[in-house]
C-alpha cells in the first residue's frame, strides 16, 4: 500500500491534483496526508492540518 500512496503523493505534487482517501489506519494517513477529516455518529469532528486535529483529545473519542 505504500507504492500505491507514495504514487498518489507524486501525482498530487507534480500535477496539483486533489486525493481524497477514506483510511482507518491513522498512524498510516498521518504519514502521507496532509489534512484529515474525521467522523464520530456521522457527524464531523474539528478538520485540518494534521498538527492542529491529531489531538490526544480526538483520539480518545
Amino acid at each position: 500500500m505504500d507504492e500505491v500512496f507514495d504514487l498518489l503523493t507524486q501525482e498530487n505534487n507534480h500535477n496539483n491534483r486533489t486525493l481524497l482517501s477514506v483510511l482507518y489506519d491513522i498512524n498510516f494517513a498521518s504519514m502521507y496526508l496532509n489534512k484529515l477529516i474525521f467522523l464520530k455518529e456521522g457527524r464531523l469532528v474539528p478538520k485540518g492540518k494534521i498538527e492542529k486535529v491529531l489531538t490526544m483529545e480526538i483520539l480518545s473519542d
